[in-house]
């Protein structure tokens, strides 16, 4: 018998999961979707206890027989009014909550005060119950309800202070697809771009390879060829969302990537071009300051951020002034460069004007899509949600 797991988290952690196939060739990849059905999640709650409490944790455990009905206690709506048989309407906040009509979900005022319920309509920001609990409740949390099954064993730590930590590890059996909730971001080429500066804590990690396979017969010279005909980038997607509108937007984006199936674009955020004068709305030719040689910029795309309005060129041509490497010297977006001076050729007119006081950054843009099928969202339960997840450059695929 499934028994409800009542305890509020701690700390929360929700391990979102797809299936894809990802198969390499020398010059592109194809990825597939395999599991069809919405996906799936882990759930690791822990909970400060005291001692009774630790004591119903063991004895619902036993119950439950590794079979629970779980909180979803993200995107809980705190609720005032009365609720009961004969008041069986709740207010709801729409932009999180996302339990439809047939929905099960669940009334939690204290451990030994829930109730579950099932949803009989939803209207504006406010749904009807079918059956309400026989004693009224006031005061309490109305959240999403999910089956679950326990991963292994109840962990529970003794602490000081008739405290005890209580962990629980679940997989649910019916995890919902939040992808109607997603972030709305421009689009480039057909592609979203997401347009989110990383929060990076601690370090970002990104990698450059050229996969090459050495040939050695232990005898005379090492010899290489290339394995694949393209370079090979690796980056990181850290981003944090502030709130139960956010988190939940935050998780939808994520759910339309399907996994490692649907690409999107990544800036750099880095300054990676420096311009030596603006340009005008249609322009066809940006003057730039260049660390490098003309063809590194060459079928490279940019994006330029003027204080969050965002625009996206192609460079399908440079040329420089052979004036030599170093010898340029200018001021870009707070920072003194040196390098020669480089001539660009766009593949577009500009969609807007470049004032060079407005720009943040030129960062390069990278067609990246996860390069995991799991997601790992850490909770603070209600206030935040961390990801960060490794990316796969595909500018191959172009």
């Amino acid at each position: 018998m499934a028994e409800i797991w009542p305890f509020e988290p701690n700390k929360l952690s929700v391990k979102v999961e797809w299936f894809t196939s990802v198969l390499k060739s020398r010059t592109t990849e194809q990825r597939s979707k395999l599991r069809l059905l919405y996906p799936r999640a882990q759930i690791k709650i822990t909970s400060l206890l005291t001692e009774t409490e630790t004591m119903l944790a063991r004895a619902i455990a036993r119950r439950a027989e590794g079979s629970y009905l779980v909180p979803d206690w993200r995107y809980a709506s705190n609720v005032s009014v009365l609720f009961d048989s004969s008041s069986l309407d709740i207010a709801v906040d729409d932009a999180f909550f996302y339990p439809v009509a047939g929905d099960r979900a669940v009334a939690w005022e204290t451990v030994s005060q829930i109730h579950q319920f099932t949803i009989d309509t939803r209207g504006s920001n406010t749904l009807a119950a079918i059956l309400g609990p026989p004693i009224g409740m006031q005061n309490f949390k109305v959240m999403p309800l999910f089956t679950a099954v326990s991963l292994g064993k109840i962990d529970i730590t003794q602490k000081a202070n008739n405290v005890n930590s209580v962990t629980i590890t679940l997989q649910t059996q019916d995890y919902v697809d939040l992808e109607s909730f997603a972030t709305s971001y421009p689009t480039y080429l057909t592609f979203e771009v997401n347009t989110t500066r990383d929060i990076i804590q601690g370090s970002n990690k990104a990698s450059v390879q050229k996969f090459m396979t050495l040939i050695d017969n232990k005898t005379g010279l090492v010899t290489q060829e290339e394995k694949f005909d393209h370079v090979d980038e690796n980056l990181t997607l850290a981003s944090k969302a502030f709130g139960q509108t956010a988190m939940i937007q935050q998780e939808g984006w994520v759910h339309k990537r399907y996994g490692r199936l649907v690409p999107f674009w990544k800036p750099t955020w880095g300054q990676d071009l420096v311009l030596t004068a603006g340009a005008s709305a249609s322009a066809t030719t940006l003057t730039a300051f260049a660390l490098g040689k003309p063809a590194d910029y060459v079928d490279r795309h940019f994006i330029v951020d003027q204080g969050g309005d965002f625009q996206y060129f192609k460079v399908i041509a440079a040329s420089d002034d052979e004036s030599g490497y170093g010898v340029g010297y200018g001021t870009g977006y707070g920072g003194a460069r040196y390098a020669t001076l480089l001539t660009l050729t766009l593949d577009v007119g500009l969609t807007d004007a470049i004032v060079l006081a407005d720009v943040t950054t030129i960062s390069e843009l990278n067609l990246v899509r996860l390069d995991t099928d799991k997601v790992d969202f850490k909770y603070a339960p209600g206030i935040t949600s961390r990801i960060n997840v490794p990316l796969e450059s595909l500018d191959n695929d172009l």
